[in-house]
């Protein structure tokens, strides 16, 4: 039979590995989603450049089981991510209800331009 203090101590490693091994999956996730931020308008570089600057040396903390130290730059690369993410949508929104007022006001636009252009216009 195993002893109780030895599957205690494999369940405890376990448990690391596991906590060890999400971490490392969030650190990548986290990585992607900076870099795609690089590639938003209109301040996705700033943004993405300076979320991955933060996650810089989290896998070797991850290593080193310094799980602390990374949870915590973790937590502010993503809150950096997701700022940009919030920018680049508010952009997108704005710059859509520009389009679309833009748009409204072309036929009368294009209207005085054609009446113009023909010499009806003083």
């Amino acid at each position: 039979m195993v002893d109780a203090g030895v599957a205690d101590r494999f369940a405890e490693e376990r448990q690391q590995l596991r906590s060890r091994a999400m971490l490392l999956t969030r650190l990548h996730t986290w990585r992607t989603a900076a870099v795609m931020t690089l590639f938003q308008s209109p301040l996705g570089l700033l943004f993405g450049l300076v979320a991955l600057w933060l996650l810089r040396g989290l896998g070797g903390l991850i290593a080193t089981g310094r799980a602390g130290e990374a949870e915590e730059k973790l937590r502010a690369a993503r809150n950096i991510v997701l700022v940009g993410a919030a920018v680049a949508a508010l952009s997108l929104v704005i710059s859509g209800i520009f389009a679309f007022q833009m748009m409204r006001a072309l036929p009368t636009q294009l209207d005085n331009f054609a009446r113009g252009a023909s010499g009806d216009i003083p």
